[in-house]
């Protein structure tokens, strides 16, 4: 007896890429299937290729989530066709290779504003003496600076700012007031850059004190911290 031919698309076995963001215990995001093949020779570039555009997709709207979740060190894609090992199809690095950070400066202006003590962290600007949320930072350092209103100076005085983490001295900026204000002082103290790698920044408590014995309110703080 004769038997029947098997249509080829019968014999054909479809394999699936999968893609993964980070360990494989426990990824940060997994992609699932988002590819499929008809065999499971010859597409391994191919399924990397895809995980990689997946991956750093991504990413571009989930990276200080990630990074701050990977201790700032490398967040790796991995790739894999059927039952086949896993490939590494894509990296990056949340703390890429820094700078030398800006020093620390203390300047006055003789500018009549602001009207009150401003806090700035990586350009966001507060007037609460206590501040909390403040966004992740990104990139490889974090900036810090108080700008004081001083009022209309004659004699000169001694200003002094200084940075405290987890009320450990961090940094101290002093310097003598112009001899001569008369629209109205303002003191912008800039603490030297504080790195991001490793939580540095976002797991900490930082103030900043300032004293200036010449104005009728001499010394205040602000405490700031960042979103958990």
């Amino acid at each position: 007896m004769a038997l029947a031919a098997t249509p080829a698309s019968a014999l054909s076995i479809s394999a699936h890429c999968w893609c993964n963001l980070g360990p494989a215990s426990k990824p940060y995001k997994s992609f699932g299937e988002i590819a499929k093949y008809s065999t499971s020779i010859g597409h391994g570039k191919a399924c990397a290729n895809s995980c990689a555009s997946a991956a750093a997709g991504w990413m571009a709207t989930n990276r200080n989530a990630v990074c701050k979740a990977a201790n700032q060190g490398t967040v790796t894609a991995y790739s894999w066709v059927g039952a086949g090992a896993k490939t590494a199809a894509w990296s990056f690095e949340c703390t890429p290779t820094c700078p030398a950070a800006n020093s620390g400066q203390l300047r006055f202006d003789d500018s009549g504003s602001p009207g009150a003590p401003l806090l700035t962290v990586n350009n966001n600007s507060y007037s609460n003496t206590l501040v909390t949320n403040i966004p992740d930072p990104s990139g490889c350092y974090s900036t810090f600076s108080v700008a004081i209103p001083l009022g209309v100076r004659i004699p000169a005085h001694t200003f002094t700012a200084q940075l405290f983490r987890n009320n450990t001295l961090v940094q101290t900026l002093t310097g003598k007031s112009p001899i001569l204000a008369l629209d109205g002082l303002v003191a912008t103290a800039t603490f030297t850059q504080q790195p991001n790698a490793g939580s540095n920044v976002q797991s900490a408590r930082w103030t900043i004190n300032w004293l200036y014995m010449g104005s009728p309110n001499p010394k205040g703080s602000f405490a700031f911290t960042f979103a958990p």
